[in-house]
């Protein structure tokens, strides 16, 4: 059912499964948890934040804390246009980083690194760099995403241009979506 709920959303966008959706934040089902989120993507309620957090650092599934970890990024956007509050905003970011700086799957840590890409903090710039600089190409990719969700053209600009020439598929591709966040002109004969 949910996963058609989340293809019916998918094809028209006016539909709304919110209520459907919460209930399934807390089935048995990892997969359930799981689309939930996907049914939640555009729901910013701040009363949302404390079960997003819950899941992207409790839940038993890897697949469901890196897609409460994901949603979780959006919070960031939603708190620096000052569409939540403060203290959620913190509440956010402050889980964020201890995920990033923790232990588990890398697919969830990169995850919350995407997620911050959005915030402003003054160290965000160096914590970008260090995950660009990894060997893996999932953090290489992660770093990339989250260089474009920055806005800090000046600051990335050169770097996001490097990678749409990548070998890596996948870094290629977060290399073209940055060089349209970041409004790239230069990227385009690249292109």
């Amino acid at each position: 059912l949910l996963e058609d709920l989340e293809e019916a959303i998918t094809n028209d966008t006016l539909m709304s499964f919110e209520d459907v959706a919460k209930v399934a934040l807390h089935d048995a089902e990892a997969r359930a948890r799981e689309l939930a989120i996907l049914l939640l993507w555009e729901n910013f309620e701040e009363k949302l934040i404390p079960i997003l957090i819950q899941a992207a650092t409790k839940d038993a599934d890897t697949r469901v804390r890196a897609q409460a970890t994901s949603k979780l990024g959006f919070y960031v956007l939603q708190g620096e246009l000052d569409e939540i509050s403060e203290r959620y905003y913190r509440m956010v970011n402050d889980a964020l980083f201890v995920i990033l700086n923790g232990t588990d799957d890398d697919t969830v840590r990169c995850a919350a690194l995407e997620g911050l890409g959005f915030s402003s903090r003054d160290d965000m710039g160096e914590i970008i760099r260090t995950a660009f600089q990894k060997k893996d190409l999932r953090w290489k990719a992660s770093a990339v995403m989250a260089m474009g969700r920055s806005a800090h053209t000046d600051l990335w600009g050169q770097s996001v241009l490097g990678m749409l020439k990548s070998e890596a598929y996948d870094v290629q591709m977060e290399a073209v979506r940055a060089a349209g966040e970041l409004g790239m002109k230069e990227a385009r004969e690249p292109l």
